[in-house]
């Protein structure tokens, strides 16, 4: 099997990209993923839904940004409805963030994604959400991740004992 260019692609509205997508985008980049995002790919002059395939072809998983400006949106259905044929009957693929939205709202939109377990912005904080993703995305980069807060507990035990 080809390899993947991107560990990831996010799909968003554009409505929340200040509010939370950038915000994952950054975490994730900085832990050493690699990240679909349409503000770092595209050009002036690009073919969106071209840029969008390769993106969406060439990622191994989708984190989908779930809000009423998501539902509201044609490329985000798009992008959806394009992660969901992949997931379907195969593998996980699609990796939901509920971002300020209820149940009932998810449930209109697709019943399939109240199945799913999602991670929700309002009850978890940004850094608990990337923490999750990782843990999916790349278990090796999570282990790190532990081991080093783990580390920086004791260490800080050792201190208060002196």
């Amino acid at each position: 099997m080809k390899k993947k260019k991107w560990d990831v692609f996010i799909s968003h509205a554009s409505e929340d990209k200040d509010d939370i997508a950038e915000k994952i985008v950054n975490l994730l980049e900085y832990f050493g993923i690699k990240v679909w995002y349409d503000k770092d790919i595209l050009s002036v002059g690009d073919s969106l839904s071209k840029s969008i395939d390769i993106g969406l072809i060439n990622s191994r998983y989708g984190i989908i940004i779930l809000s009423e400006n998501f539902i509201k949106k044609g490329w985000t259905e798009y992008e959806f409805r394009a992660l969901l044929n992949r997931e379907v009957g195969k593998k996980k693929v699609i990796l939901p963030i509920w971002h300020k939205i209820d149940k009932e709202m998810i449930e209109k939109y697709s019943p399939f994604l109240l199945e799913k377990y999602a991670l929700d912005s309002t009850k978890q904080k940004l850094e608990q959400i990337v923490i999750e993703l990782i843990k999916v995305i790349n278990p090796n980069i999570y282990k790190n991740i532990t081991r080093e807060l783990l580390w920086r507990k004791i260490k800080k035990r050792q201190r208060q004992d002196m």
